[in-house]
């Protein structure tokens, strides 16, 4: 959705991050073939799988678990920090 995002954003005659800025999500490999590279949230995406199968097999503490999670800076946004 981001490399969309950042697509049609330049299609339409905006810079991206200079005029605006574009986060995606799930550090996809499409991050990395978009001009510039989108910067991106990533999740432990195996790991949450794991234990969302751990947690319906045990029928128990089915509640919200926060997972780590990092940003991965590259082009597509300015001011991050």
């Amino acid at each position: 959705m981001g490399a969309a995002v950042v697509n049609e954003l330049q299609r339409r005659g905006l810079r991206v991050p200079e005029d605006v800025s574009v986060l995606g999500f799930d550090n996809t490999s499409t991050a990395l073939h978009v001009k510039p590279p989108l910067s991106t949230m990533a999740q432990p995406l195996e790991e949450m799988g794991r234990m969302a199968v751990k947690k319906l097999l045990r029928s128990r503490d089915l509640g919200p678990k926060i997972m780590p999670h990092r940003l991965i800076e590259r082009g597509s946004a300015s001011c991050l920090s």
